[in-house]
């Protein structure tokens, strides 16, 4: 499947059930794209395999600044807001092919091979806005309070070029539940800014792990757990710029 459809077929999924809601609504409709700071650290400690008394302790971290994430929300009578997001679609590679080192003084040089990683992360996110500030209909400076589910779907492929290290995949499918404190500033009837720092209360996910290791028998390659998390070490901010129509 080339990555332009599946970026496409992802959107319509994002837009059916958006348009669906706004066809039983006359609210005000608002389109808004966010640029965000993602900060997040997952640890992962596996020990229960059978014929292996190893623990393989797994961190990963994700630092992502600068990515846009597009959503359309709804503007009801009394102020609330409800906001359907794509906020978070990620597909591609990254890998060091060699890294020659030279050494000195005997100008010896030998070539280490790199490693190459996989990565996919989907995520969507519904969030209700409760507009604090609703006796003040007029004013520019708006504050929010939102709560929001963000479903999504990880994967992270590891090959390396050293014959001594095997393969390993990760995937991660789940749902986070934030609150979102926010405020927005109007910067004319149209056009208006958002500021807001989501933050992660409750996460819930199932995880497998995949380890091609020879030296685990096959039937314990592969490991699957249903987690969940209250307060993920997950850190995010973002800065948003709308249209209302």
């Amino acid at each position: 499947m080339k990555p332009n459809f599946l970026i496409l077929a992802l959107g319509m999924m994002f837009l059916l059930p958006a348009s669906i809601y706004s066809q039983g609504e006359s609210s005000q409709k608002v389109f808004k794209v966010y640029m965000n700071g993602l900060f997040e650290k997952q640890t992962r400690t596996l020990n229960d395999f059978p014929s292996d008394s190893t623990i393989y302790s797994l961190e990963f971290r994700d630092t992502d600044i600068g990515y846009f994430s597009p959503a359309l929300g709804f503007i009801k009578q009394n102020g609330d807001i409800h906001e359907f997001e794509i906020s978070r679609i990620s597909i591609g590679t990254s890998r060091v092919d060699s890294l020659v080192i030279l050494e000195n003084p005997d100008l010896q040089t030998f070539t280490m091979k790199g490693d190459q990683v996989y990565t996919i992360h989907l995520a969507f996110r519904y969030e209700y806005m409760i507009n604090l500030r609703k006796s003040d209909e007029e004013a520019a400076l708006k504050p929010y309070i939102g709560f929001s589910a963000q479903p999504y779907f990880r994967y992270l492929g590891f090959r390396s070029y050293v014959s001594s290290v095997f393969p390993y995949s990760y995937i991660d499918v789940g749902a986070v539940m934030s609150i979102i404190p926010r405020v927005t500033y109007d910067v004319n009837e149209r056009w208006f800014l958002d500021l807001n720092l989501p933050l992660a209360v409750y996460r819930i996910n199932w995880l497998q792990d995949s380890f091609e290791e020879p030296s685990i028998p096959v039937e314990d390659r592969v490991q699957s757990s249903f987690n969940t998390e209250s307060f993920p070490n997950l850190f995010q901010v973002r800065f948003g710029a709308g249209m209302k129509f």
